[in-house]
């Protein structure tokens, strides 16, 4: 009976958990929703792909080609490119989709950025090159043209399914002329120029990932202060925080003198923490929310520091543990990274915008274009960071510019705000609500 009890209060928290970090489906239509557990399932295979490689990439058949864009020579898994290719296709496929239930003003510039990716994508050399090439443009701008002219026309939203399975079938049999032309060089040569546009639209992304990772330390960090507030008094709670107070600065000075002084800021912040909960516990004042809202704060702390310093770093104590866990020197979000943050960005930032509805742009549009543009990132992530330049063995130094940089300036510029925000004004995204009856 116990066992029960405690597997249906399981289902019921799973249950309110996937309502709140899913999109809606109940006002969408059928064909909708089909899309939309399509876009989610195509998103996780995606994103497990991208472990796959980053886990087997070494041993997997690889292709060696000369790069146009950075005059080197480079070599990339074949899967990588199946994977992207295939990545590329869904994520155009679900933008278009959800761009022709838009308002003009909206399809008409994310057509023209498909023009433009499509000229790039097209292949250079091979039997198939002239057909793919102008019979492509020749597509898009018929599409467009229609669209412009029949704003009212039904197709546009009553057929879903079939608009999507068109933009995708156009798509691969792009990829598939590519993969089927010259050589495998070549092929790589036109998806790694076909995918330098893409790694464009990845930089805003990058820099929403790094809000997203100031969000999802608050989410833990407010999980695990609720969990100890309620295993502890009040009095025992307000002592524990001192204590962790104090030892969080000694960790930190520890990391200063190992890791080349990049823990300096969050040192300054624990101290100014540690004067005030000393002040407060020693004027009575330390309620169980302020001691909560402290403790939330050095937990949170640490993302901080990672995430704006270690696009900067070298070869320090930080980076040799990150790399065990698959985080690379010098290029912060690798795999594992960029996998479980864009999942909870899926399930965070593209819930919210998904779920509100629109004159210009109306929910089911707004749907499968979060979708795509999700898959398009992951079309770049999935060449490019299993992309070696042959003379080194590592990823080209352009990562730098287009991931560590944007991450890190997302952390700095808007994550900071973002938590200095919560402090002040939305302090139970930080520890909850109101704290419930303690432990005698």
């Amino acid at each position: 009976m116990v066992s029960g009890s405690s597997s249906g209060r399981f289902g019921r928290f799973v249950r309110d958990v996937l309502r709140e970090r899913v999109v809606n489906l109940a006002s969408l239509s059928w064909s909708l929703r089909l899309l939309t557990l399509l876009g989610y399932a195509s998103v996780a295979s995606m994103l497990g792909a991208t472990l796959f490689l980053e886990l087997s990439g070494n041993s997997l058949p690889t292709v060696q080609f000369g790069s146009d864009l950075i005059s080197m020579d480079m070599r990339v898994p074949v899967a990588a490119m199946l994977f992207s290719g295939l990545s590329l296709a869904l994520g155009w496929a679900f933008l278009l989709t959800g761009a022709s239930d838009c308002r003009r003003r909206v399809f008409l510039p994310i057509a023209a950025v498909f023009l433009f990716q499509w000229i790039l994508f097209t292949p250079v050399k091979g039997a198939l090159a002239p057909l793919i090439g102008l019979g492509g443009m020749l597509l898009i701008g018929v599409v467009a043209w229609a669209h412009f002219f029949s704003p009212s026309w039904a197709y546009w939203r009553d057929l879903p399914l079939l608009e999507f399975s068109a933009w995708l079938a156009l798509m691969l049999f792009a990829v598939a002329g590519s993969f089927l032309g010259e050589s495998r060089a070549q092929a790589a040569r036109d998806l790694q120029t076909g995918l330098s546009f893409p790694q464009v639209l990845t930089m805003p992304f990058w820099i929403v990932l790094g809000v997203e990772a100031v969000d999802a330390a608050a989410n833990v960090a407010r999980h695990v202060v609720a969990g100890l507030r309620r295993r502890f008094s009040e009095r025992r709670f307000g002592t524990l925080v001192m204590v962790v107070l104090l030892v969080r600065p000694v960790i930190s000075l520890a990391l200063i003198i190992t890791d080349n002084g990049w823990w300096a800021l969050d040192l300054l912040v624990l101290l100014l923490l540690v004067l005030l909960a000393a002040g407060l516990r020693v004027s009575g004042r330390l309620s169980i929310r302020a001691a909560s809202l402290l403790l939330a704060i050095s937990l949170v702390l640490p993302v901080l520091t990672l995430g704006w310093s270690q696009p900067y770093r070298k070869s320090d104590l930080t980076t040799v543990v990150l790399s065990v866990a698959g985080v690379s020197a010098n290029v912060l979000p690798a795999a594992l990274l960029f996998v479980g943050l864009a999942a909870y960005d899926v399930l965070n930032f593209g819930v919210r915008y998904a779920n509100v509805d629109g004159l210009i742009m109306p929910r089911g549009g707004r749907v499968l274009m979060y979708f795509g543009a999700v898959l398009l990132v992951t079309a770049f992530v999935l060449f490019f960071l299993n992309a070696r330049v042959v003379s080194t063995g590592q990823p080209h130094g352009s990562l730098h510019l287009f991931i560590d940089m944007p991450f890190s300036t997302g952390i700095l510029f808007l994550g900071l705000p973002y938590l200095a925000w919560m402090v002040s004004r939305r302090r139970e995204m930080l520890i909850g609500g109101e704290p419930p009856s303690t432990a005698p």
